[in-house]
């Protein structure tokens, strides 16, 4: 009698445990919670009470690892997932979700699952990576989940707009500082340009500033977020208890960054904006790779062009 073939699919909306669909995967063998290893953006509609809509996974914009779990399943029950997830294997483009395999790493294993073992080959090896399937989605204008987990899904509350022109453009960087958003775009403050002269760390290095440059337009990352996150995280990075930065209300223009764009075509938001505080504006300074590292990242992840300099 032939060996059934199994499958390692990971599962990251409507059919991990808890959720409506999780009865497509009542025969399966659970093999624990996994993060992708690869970058992906999750999109999600939410309503006005906070309820999710289904979650959408892509590469268009890959902020960060996406979290769910890992299940081994037979051919019948993959087929029932390709029928819930509109996939048509054989005809991608036909398809709502395709389906390609991605690596993912165990983050709390069932049982001493082995990639061999779920691979159904029966011979024992510890590894905490697995290539598991996943459901892809490309849906750019639906509200995004910064945290990269579903059941993070939830409507930003008393909503307000945050520019970032240093090392916050980096969405990754967002995540860290536990910075949830719903919306990242790219914008640019008018008159303004880039300079590295906020000293910090006791005057050992130099961060980001914003300074008045007439006919400049300063790039950066437009962000969506709660209000209270402003207070109760950006306000403690950016020092502001302690006069580094002051949190101040800008007008920025949303709209594209090529250099010869056309003003006019931007649209004005009103969005917080953290400037050098005065006693900490200190010129020569130098700036660590590491902080170069998240604004060339966020430049590149959304095309920004830097405004000359390799260090802007």
């Amino acid at each position: 009698m032939p060996m059934k073939k199994t499958h390692i699919v990971f599962v990251y909306g409507t059919l991990q445990q808890g959720c409506s669909n999780h009865l497509l995967l009542a025969g399966a063998r659970f093999l624990g919670a996994a993060s992708t290893e690869e970058d992906f953006v999750m999109r999600t509609l939410v309503d006005e009470h906070g309820r999710r809509g289904i979650p959408f996974v892509g590469r268009d914009l890959p902020i960060g690892p996406v979290q769910g779990e890992v299940y081994a399943v037979d051919d019948r029950t993959l087929m029932h997932l390709d029928r819930l997830e509109g996939c048509i294997p054989d005809d991608p483009f036909g398809s709502w979700y395709r389906r390609e395999k991605v690596p993912v790493r165990l983050t709390n294993a069932v049982g001493g699952t082995t990639t061999n073992e779920a691979a159904g080959t029966g011979v024992s090896g510890k590894t905490e990576t697995l290539n598991a399937f996943i459901y892809l989605h490309e849906r750019p204008a639906s509200p995004l989940v910064s945290a990269g987990r579903w059941k993070d899904a939830v409507r930003i509350a008393d909503p307000c707009f945050y520019f970032a022109y240093g090392s916050n453009m980096d969405p990754q960087r967002m995540r860290h500082r536990g910075v949830s958003f719903d919306h990242c775009l790219t914008a640019r403050l008018p008159d303004h340009g880039l300079a590295f002269n906020k000293s910090g760390n006791g005057g050992t290095e130099a961060f980001a500033n914003a300074e008045p440059k007439l006919g400049e337009d300063l790039p950066g990352i437009l962000y969506r977020v709660p209000f209270e996150s402003l207070s109760n995280r950006l306000d403690g990075f950016e020092g502001v208890s302690g006069g580094h930065y002051r949190r101040v209300q800008m007008k920025v223009l949303v709209g594209p960054l090529h250099p010869q764009a056309d003003l006019a075509a931007a649209r004005p938001v009103m969005a917080w904006v953290y400037l050098a505080g005065p006693d900490f504006v200190r010129e020569g300074l130098p700036v660590t790779e590491h902080y170069l590292h998240h604004i060339r990242r966020g430049q590149q992840l959304f095309g920004i062009i830097p405004n000359g300099g390799s260090n802007s």
